[in-house]
């Protein structure tokens, strides 16, 4: 979406290891109670594409499984905002929707204005952030189709390149600018183009041909970007153009991006996938939450493995396995984020509660954690309330709001404390009287003292988040609570069983029959 305009943590064991790996999300799991047989996408998942959806789904690379670090907790920034904003150091800040796009910096065939640009990259480094930059949307003037695009960003911002060299000449012109070297700050990492699969940032074309869509195009877009970083800024990483994850199945309303992103990625595979990173944007619908963002990313990877074949995607597992890099363990980056986004189609926003806030802040990370995102920026830190047309709308990020305490808190949760995190389990047990019990997900997470306070004695005691939702249920409540109680202290390394009731968001009481063992 646009925005305002309408191995720092290590896994302790191999043990632990083995616990991410099984135990991130339900689609991936053996056992019966944790593994449903399909995803909301598609037919029921064969193995290799279970199999496929759990390398996606391994934080870290290939030989360092279950590892992140400081950019895994990354930000947007308002345009309105001109001060460093200190909540995430050492991660990424993304640079959109502030007057930086190519036809901000770019106006005329072979003038750069670079004003904004420098005092936003700065703003970022003198926060400790590092500077993640979005390369479009295109300036009339060297646009195919000058009336393309949202009159909110521009006329003919949503067009591709009458000429692709006005596209390298720009993608140099950042790339050199900002390479660490010349004294105006380093840009750390690229995003090829922002929601390419919907018409409003990428209008080029009908299905059919290998230029469907005018994917083929973005995909040669993609490679020169690529050849460009890499040859004047080679740390730098590029992600591949941004799809939403939103919009799929019964509910394609919005011209096929389902389609738009199917044709993206054919054309990448004919140039062999030139970027770094995989690019999502995550945002559920207004009337959602994490239970549906957990299927759309989930929806998204399915289409993804399902793209590459039965036969490729078993050559990279077993190349994950072996510790090999592959094309489905490239880092995942869901460059926008947040809850109560208005639609798809008519479906109102939505303006969530601070304690419902807090809540979904937890969430929204942990989630990343088990879905394998390696960097989530949360969309959008303001100045005071956001809103869109007028209308407040989700999670409030500005000083003084609960969100930003919980941002803080989940980041030193993650990485500060270095607690090992192992992951996820779905605990579906049934009761004592034998009537079939909830699935239940929960977190382990970090140590935490007797008053639920975080303890950096490991080995005393662990706290368990506690989700009560099934993630693949369709009538699963879609905000579930994150518990502040947590299980109480206990010899480290016993396991325990333990009948508890916590309270959900709104009050609603939730009964949780067992808790992972602690320790092994």
């Amino acid at each position: 979406m646009s925005g305002r305009a309408p191995a720092a943590l290590r896994f302790g064991s191999a043990a632990a290891l083995l616990a991410l790996t099984a135990s991130l999300l339900p689609v991936t799991a053996a056992a019966s109670e944790r593994s449903p047989s399909r995803t909301e996408c598609a037919t029921p998942d064969p193995p290799w594409v279970r199999d496929g959806i759990e390398v996606m789904q391994t934080l870290g690379p290939a030989d360092a499984p279950g590892t992140f670090s400081e950019t895994f907790f990354s930000l947007e920034v308002a345009p309105e905002v001109t001060d460093p904003v200190e909540l995430n150091p050492g991660g990424y800040q993304r640079l959109w929707d502030m007057g930086v796009a190519w036809t901000d910096v770019n106006p005329a065939p072979g003038v750069f204005d670079w004003s904004v640009l420098d005092q936003r990259v700065a703003q970022v480094e003198a926060a400790g952030a590092k500077a993640m930059y979005v390369l479009g949307l295109t300036p009339q003037w060297a646009a195919a189709n000058p009336e393309a695009g949202d009159p909110r960003w521009g006329l003919g911002t949503a067009s591709r390149p009458a000429d692709l060299s006005t596209w390298s000449a720009y993608v140099r012109a950042v790339a050199e600018r900002y390479n660490g070297n010349n004294g105006f700050g380093k840009i750390w990492a690229f995003e090829t183009w922002n929601e390419a699969n919907i018409v409003t940032f990428w209008d080029n074309g009908e299905p059919g041909g290998l230029n469907a869509f005018g994917m083929g195009t973005l995909a040669t877009m993609t490679r020169i970007a690529k050849e460009t970083i890499d040859s004047v800024n080679p740390d730098a990483i590029l992600i591949a153009a941004t799809t939403t994850t939103r919009v799929r199945g019964a509910e394609d309303r919005f011209g096929g991006p389902q389609r738009r992103y199917l044709a993206y990625l054919e054309a990448l595979r004919m140039l062999d996938y030139p970027f770094d990173a995989w690019g999502i944007h995550s945002y559920p619908a207004g009337n959602a939450g994490p239970t549906q963002r957990i299927n759309d990313v989930t929806c998204w990877q399915e289409i993804v493995v399902r793209h590459f074949g039965k036969q490729n995607v078993e050559k990279q597992v077993k190349d994950h396995r072996a510790k090999r890099a592959t094309l489905l363990g490239r880092p995942i980056f869901d460059t926008e984020l947040n809850f109560g986004l208005a639609g798809p189609g008519t479906t109102p926003s939505a303006l969530y509660t601070p304690t419902a806030s807090e809540t979904l802040m937890w969430r929204a990370y942990l989630d990343s954690a088990r879905l394998g995102i390696d960097s989530t920026t949360w969309y959008l830190y303001t100045a005071d309330t956001y809103s869109i047309a007028g209308q407040p709308m989700g999670v409030q990020l500005f000083p003084g709001q609960p969100a930003v305490r919980a941002y803080s808190n989940v980041r030193n949760v993650m990485l500060d404390n270095m607690v090992p995190f192992k992951g996820c389990s779905n605990l579906g047990r049934a009761l004592s009287n034998g009537a079939p019990a909830p699935t239940v997900k929960s977190c382990e997470v970090v140590a935490f003292d007797s008053a639920g306070l975080s303890s950096d004695v490991v080995g005393i005691g662990k706290g368990f988040l506690i989700f009560a939702e099934d993630a693949f249920e369709q009538n699963a409540r879609t905000i579930p609570f994150v518990t502040s109680w947590f299980q109480p202290l206990v010899p480290f390394g016993s396991r325990v069983n333990r009948n508890f009731t916590v309270t959900a968001v709104g009050g609603e009481p939730t009964f949780v029959w067992l808790i992972r063992g602690l320790g092994g």
